[in-house]
């Protein structure tokens, strides 16, 4: 016979090293506090450099991921959970990968015949850190621009702007969260979100954001 799942020790992992760590601390422990409350025999881990030592001082069993932004969606944590042998919540190690790298998901897009908005990426030759640093881009389509980092989730370091000014001060704050930029055109319509589960659909959900768009604060504050 099986062992129940409410048998096993879970460990929700959260939190890390990511711009979006603080949003992964409240999902975290939303998660950890369903699941006491459900009766499961669960452990909140704050993800560090020492994640695979306090998993197995812990003596997890299955990895409930609730990180958000790097580690935990870019297909790192799935890899170290992969040859440690332990289940895990969510997408795979490729499927990670790629869902969170835009500059790659878009190429695999275009391959399969998807339409994508036109874009261009500011490659690791910019440096964030040089403030002062002349960055010359004219994209060959017009404005307005969206400049966002390639591998960073919740709209962190996105921006929508109009002028070649704003475009440079734009691509220095996106560098700030990685070594590649996208810069695509802005398609403007409405924006709907569908939840899948396996091939099952869950429904979708119109987002009409009171803000100029879908930005952080509007994803993570009340109102």
């Amino acid at each position: 016979m099986k062992e129940l799942i409410t048998e096993k020790r879970i460990g929700v992992i959260a939190g890390g090293v990511s711009a979006e760590r603080e949003v992964s601390l409240k999902s975290g422990n939303a998660v950890f506090d369903a699941l006491k409350g459900r009766g499961y025999d669960a452990v909140f881990i704050d993800a560090s450099e020492t994640l695979c030592e306090t998993l197995g001082k812990e003596g997890i069993e299955i990895a409930f991921l609730a990180l958000h932004g790097g580690w935990g969606e870019d297909g790192s944590v799935q890899g170290m959970l992969e040859v440690m042998g332990m289940p895990y919540t969510g997408s795979g190690v490729l499927a990670s990968a790629l869902a969170m790298d835009k500059e790659a998901s878009k190429k695999i897009f275009q391959h399969h015949g998807l339409n994508v908005p036109p874009y261009i990426i500011v490659g690791s030759g910019y440096r964030s850190s040089e403030a002062e640093e002349d960055i010359n881009i004219s994209p060959p389509f017009p404005a307005p621009w969206v400049v966002k980092p390639s591998r960073e989730g919740s709209s962190v370091g996105v921006n929508i702007i109009n002028t070649h000014e704003e475009l440079k001060e734009a691509i220095k704050e996106a560098l700030a969260y990685g070594s590649r930029v996208v810069v695509e055109s802005f398609i403007e319509g409405r924006e709907v979100h569908a939840g899948v589960l396996g091939e099952s659909v869950l429904g979708g959900v119109e987002v009409r954001p009171g803000r100029s768009f879908y930005d952080y604060d509007s994803k993570y504050t009340p109102d």
